[in-house]
């Protein structure tokens, strides 16, 4: 369960095809603010392997974490 103001563990679904094939999850890295919609960071999480992808600008490009 995700931190109040986070949302988390919601799938991600990778139509775009940006990421190896697989099964993902998606989790902010940054709160909600009072008023204001969730920001474009976001880090992706393949299911099986747990290999680990940042995106800083909404899933138009990914940075690996691990």
């Amino acid at each position: 369960m995700p931190l109040p103001g986070y949302v988390g563990g919601r799938d991600f679904q990778n139509r775009e095809r940006r990421l190896p094939r697989g099964s993902y999850r998606e989790y902010d890295v940054n709160p909600k603010r009072r008023g204001r919609g969730r920001d474009a960071e976001r880090i992706v999480i393949e299911r099986r392997t747990g290999k680990a992808y940042y995106t800083g600008d909404h899933y138009r490009t990914f940075v690996p974490l691990n």
